[in-house]
Order: structure tokens, then sequence, then C-alpha cells
């Protein structure tokens, strides 16, 4: 789960500090082993992702 959230926020951190997205405009979250994608080999490449998700108001 550390290790998820780490890599939420260097994604979230390199949106802010290189391509100027406001900062309260993004979250991030990691979700550890809860939403694998394949859950036969969890150290599978597929389930170290980053996905972003644009809501609207």
């Amino acid at each position: 789960m550390q290790l998820s959230q780490q890599r939420a926020q260097a994604v979230r951190e390199h949106l802010v500090g290189q391509l100027r997205v406001a900062p309260a405009r993004l979250v991030a979250l990691g979700k550890g082993d809860t939403e694998q994608l394949n859950k036969e080999h969890p150290a599978a490449a597929e389930n170290r992702r980053v996905r972003i998700v644009t809501l609207t108001e």
C-alpha cells in the first residue's frame, strides 16, 4: 500500500511541477492490492499503473 501511495504521489508531483497543473486539482490515492488488473500475478506490470480520472462538477 505504501509503494502504491508513493507512486501516485510521484505522478502528482510531476504533474504539478513539470506540467503546472494546479495542486488543488489533483489528489494522489494509492490503491495497493485492492484493484489489481491481474489478480493471478500480483507482481505483474499491469498492476503497477497510475490511472488519471477526470471529474466534472
